[in-house]
């Protein structure tokens, strides 16, 4: 720290140098009680709780990724796709034969995530043709018409249009699953984040794999069927030609394999794609158990707040406050948990058989006693759930220590720095400004925001300097 302390100093940054008590460290036990106690009242207002939703993950560091820790790789290669799908009913508005094999056409550039595709999803205020393909005999294709030419043109296919009609006509149509043919009866679901600027206006929904995704399983009730573990790899519950493959290598490549009769077009593309910031590998989305912070209770109030604070330079403060205000907006959730062991750990149990969250405020209060005695939270690691819990508390849950196992997780450290102004500010008091790069509109100046909404239902700040 002193070490820091003094390369601060050099590059002439302001501080109370000479008066430690007026100068914050994120180490210091006071700040972690903090940090724990604003988490343990979000947690009793539902504001937090934990969750398997899809989320931003590193197999490279084998943990979770806030949108604020990635960085994208603009010149990333991925397989690009158009495949088939064999529908096993569908509306009597498309009128075809009975005899007709009727396909959808899918495009994909996550080959990888098919084994756990659920539904296919269209967008009802679109029109879709059925198409007959020239050199793919008398079977049939649905798929957008305003993406046809496309279509043509990436692929090379000619085709014609047997009929056009509009998307509401999907509603009750069934496919079957490629990898799996005993499922035959899997759905279409209309959704509004199908757009026909790209693909086929038809898509591959896998709710283990995309946010999007997620969203209509979870209004359709629909399983997150995750086969991909902490190393990125095919777990065993995953089909066996699949087990042990790495999802973006062999994994890619032998799922094309294993559905080369429904691949109509293979190639590559070249486009943007997220890249762990500290490995510099990439990045997946997988379904994950982590915990969660509920941004929707908040994002009004945020968006309120933001309007009334200064923004700072003048010539660029419309721009960077709309910017502010669009990350906070299309944040859906914000998951604060990590799995590392260099940070503040959540000091939560967990049921062993059930995976139940053991948690009240008496654990957090007695877990904070502790962390003043020892001066720090390292105990959590090395202590086991026998030390760590005192007969009272687990009286109070009806458990004994052998039911339980504790969290290895740690808040992620926009949490922790979100946190920032509970410890520096006191009584309601508000900063005149914060100051930094225009890349933390979803980092510091947003979880900072956040909570502070989320405690004192206000920002933490009167104005932001933001530097490019």
């Amino acid at each position: 720290m002193q070490r820091q302390k003094k390369e601060f100093r050099s590059w002439g940054i302001l501080s109370d140098w000479l008066n430690e008590e007026n100068i914050y460290l994120t180490m210091r036990p006071g700040f972690i009680i903090n940090q724990l106690n604003m988490f343990i009242d979000f947690y009793e207002r539902g504001l937090v709780y934990r969750d398997l939703k899809p989320v931003y993950w590193s197999p490279s560091s084998r943990t979770a990724l806030a949108e604020a820790e990635l960085e994208y790789d603009v010149n990333f290669v991925s397989p690009s796709v158009y495949l088939r799908f064999l529908l096993t009913n569908w509306h009597n508005g498309i009128s075809l034969s009975p005899n007709t094999n009727l396909y959808a056409l899918v495009f994909t550039t996550t080959p990888w995530t098919i084994p756990s595709n659920q539904a296919i999803c269209y967008n009802s205020m679109l029109d879709y043709s059925v198409i007959k393909l020239s050199s793919y005999g008398s079977d049939l294709y649905l798929i957008a018409t305003s993406l046809l030419q496309n279509f043509s043109e990436v692929t090379g296919i000619t085709f014609e249009v047997v009929k056009t009609f509009k998307g509401t006509e999907l509603s009750n149509c069934t496919y079957q699953h490629p990898l799996f043919p005993e499922q035959i009866n899997l759905p279409f679901f209309a959704a509004t984040h199908v757009q026909d600027s790209k693909g086929t206006g038809l898509v591959h929904t896998a709710p283990a794999h995309g946010p999007e995704d997620f969203l209509v399983g979870l209004e359709n009730k629909l399983p997150v069927i995750c086969f991909v573990n902490e190393d990125g790899v095919y777990s065993s519950k995953a089909p066996d030609f699949l087990k042990g493959k790495n999802v973006l290598g062999e994994g890619d490549r032998l799922v094309l394999e294993n559905i080369a009769s429904d691949v109509l077009h293979a190639g590559k593309i070249t486009h943007s794609c997220p890249i762990d910031w500290r490995t510099k590998e990439p990045v997946i989305i997988r379904a994950s158990e982590q915990w969660f912070m509920n941004t929707e209770q908040l994002k009004e109030r945020a968006l309120e707040e933001i309007s009334k604070i200064n923004v700072y330079p003048l010539v660029q403060a419309d721009a960077s406050r709309k910017a502010l205000m669009t990350q906070v907006r299309k944040r859906p959730y914000w998951c604060i948990s990590r799995q590392r062991v260099w940070g503040v750990p959540i000091p939560v149990f967990y049921e062993r058989e059930t995976k139940n969250v053991i948690l009240n405020r008496s654990l957090i209060n007695h877990i904070c006693d502790v962390i003043k005695k020892e001066g720090n939270a390292d105990f959590w690691w090395s202590q086991s759930v026998e030390q760590l819990l005192p007969p009272n508390i687990l009286e109070s849950f009806k458990l004994s220590a052998t039911d339980l196992e504790k969290s290895g997780d740690i808040f992620d450290i926009w949490f922790d720095s979100g946190s920032t102004w509970s410890s520096v500010l006191k009584d309601e008091k508000v900063a005149d400004v914060y100051l930094e790069g225009y890349d933390q509109f979803s980092g510091w100046f947003q979880s900072s925001l956040l909570t502070s909404v989320a405690v004192r239902n206000q920002a933490p700040y009167k104005s932001v300097i933001i530097l490019r």
